[in-house]
């Protein structure tokens, strides 16, 4: 897929006057390690396309037939964070995705959905 030119001003906008690589790599913050999360919802439609086998990645094969539970828990780091005023907070479940190794496998990546 081709990202369209808007976009891509977009974001070189929004890099405009961010960190340099050297302070990039000698920072150790889990945050940029990972992407960002999903929700419920993503997720579930992520499981309907694992389900009718059409849910395809260049560089990694999908398990068949998992149940929507083994899916999340195999695919994701789950982490429920606290949102709304102190006196009616409410957990906001997110899905963080896996890394995938250079061996083709999924991997946790400490302190990634902690940010």
């Amino acid at each position: 897929m081709e990202i369209p030119q808007e976009i891509k001003l977009l974001i070189a906008r929004h890099h405009i006057g961010g960190i340099s690589a050297s302070e990039c790599l000698a920072c150790s913050s889990g945050c940029c390690t990972q992407s960002g999360f999903a929700i419920l919802e993503n997720v579930i439609a992520m499981y309907d396309l694992h389900q009718q086998g059409t849910l395809k990645r260049k560089d990694f094969k999908f398990s068949k037939r998992l149940s929507f539970t083994d899916f999340a828990f195999s695919h994701f780091n789950v982490y429920v964070k606290m949102v709304g005023p102190e006196e009616h907070q409410e957990g906001l479940v997110q899905f963080y995705p896996k890394s995938i190794d250079e061996r083709g496998r999924l991997i946790t990546i400490p302190g990634g959905g902690e940010c």
